[in-house]
């Protein structure tokens, strides 16, 4: 069964994105509803998750969505499309009135054991800004509300989004440091929404995203996996190369670099490799 990817993930994106913006000044929308290891789940995620369902089964889609507070949800005897959703990404931001956050849903064609390759499609809604991004794979990028152009000359200097954790061992500082004297020197912002900022840095306005927490998962970067490829820009693992053939289903935890340099890339492998 053929589906219109494109109008179905810009329905429920700005139904998610209109539903995040209605709640953001409920205070009982940011509790947490549930504690996890290493996260929480606060009433907003799981209301809005409960929203992507229900609307993708509306919209009588043949998938089995892979959910972040629910893991896998069938909603069709016959799946032909895995939709890997993430809620809210920025949730944190969304708690402390922060205004950058975002709903992501990458698809992939489904598969007993789909990889990342297999991604088609992803949308990433600003909600903040009521503009989204959306990309198919070999039918390039569609962009609504916002300007994504380098800035160029407006910069004095670049700038990286970083995250690793304040444990990091001396090796691996040096090694960022090592990455920050070979770049010429940039500066770091780290905002709170890996998928906005991976896609930031697809589009060059970032000179690189990069996560080496080895806490992202599959739903914070299946979107902006997509749209990464289609821009041309590199995305990988700094530590270990390709993630290309990662298993959807297994989530792993991964580390990033997103970037439209190949020079940049080549330096920051090069790093830590030493």
């Amino acid at each position: 069964m053929s589906i219109n990817i494109k109008s179905i993930l810009e329905d429920v994106g700005k139904g998610a994105a209109s539903l995040i913006m209605s709640k953001s000044t409920d205070p009982s929308y940011k509790t947490i509803i549930k504690e996890k290891k290493n996260d929480v789940t606060r009433r907003i995620d799981w209301e809005v998750e409960d929203y992507l369902i229900d609307s993708l089964r509306k919209h009588d889609v043949p998938a089995v969505i892979l959910t972040e507070e629910r893991d896998l949800v069938k909603i069709s005897s016959d799946p032909s499309y895995l939709f890997v959703v993430d809620p809210l990404d920025g949730s944190l931001n969304f708690v402390m009135d922060i205004p950058f956050y975002s709903v992501s849903i990458g698809v992939a064609k489904y598969s007993g054991d789909p990889r990342m390759s297999d991604l088609i499609a992803g949308i990433i809604i600003d909600v903040q800004r009521d503009a989204y991004y959306y990309a198919e794979k070999g039918k390039g990028i569609f962009v609504k509300g916002n300007t994504v152009k380098p800035l160029g000359e407006a910069l004095d200097k670049p700038i990286a989004s970083i995250y690793m954790e304040p444990s990091i061992s001396m090796d691996m500082f040096s090694k960022i440091k090592k990455i920050y004297e070979l770049l010429g020197t940039f500066k770091v912002r780290t905002l709170g929404s890996s998928s906005l900022e991976a896609t930031l840095a697809s589009f060059g306005r970032f000179l690189l995203f990069m996560d080496i927490r080895n806490k992202l998962r599959i739903f914070d970067i299946a979107a902006a996996y997509v749209i990464a490829k289609e821009l041309g820009a590199y995305i990988i693992n700094p530590l270990n190369g390709s993630l290309d053939d990662l298993g959807i289903l297994k989530q792993p935890h991964i580390n990033i670099l997103v970037t439209q340099s190949k020079k940049v890339m080549d330096t920051v492998i090069a790093a830590f490799k030493e």
